[in-house]
């Protein structure tokens, strides 16, 4: 099993993140050093390969690896940073195109 989790979930705090690592044999952990409740919350292009490997092949990460975020947690929302401008040739450039866009699904609306 491969479990993802940000440094400082609020919801799901990395202690668990740990303790589900350790209750299912030969499990990894990919730490995202940032903020916010799911690997969504902080778009990380390290994380991104890896999940691809584990997906794609089965490849597990080291025990617990360590990502950087791609941004951070609190950003302008800038036109230039959309998905569709993002979007590339590459692989990477499609994986940090989605990312983005999942990353900005989850804004909290401002109730009237």
């Amino acid at each position: 099993m491969l479990i993802v989790s940000t440094t400082y979930d609020p919801i799901c705090p990395m202690a668990s993140a740990k303790v589900a690592r350790q209750a299912f044999e030969d499990s990894r952990l990919i730490e995202i050093k940032g903020y916010g409740h799911c690997s969504l919350a902080q778009p990380s292009l390290c994380m991104a390969r890896h999940l691809r490997a584990y997906l794609e092949h089965g490849t597990m990460p080291d025990y617990h690896t360590v990502c950087d975020g791609d941004r951070p947690y609190f950003h302008p929302h800038e036109t230039k940073m959309s998905p569709r401008h993002v979007a590339g040739e590459t692989d990477d450039d499609k994986i940090r195109a989605a990312q983005l866009a999942m990353s900005e699904v989850a804004r909290w609306r401002r109730r009237r």
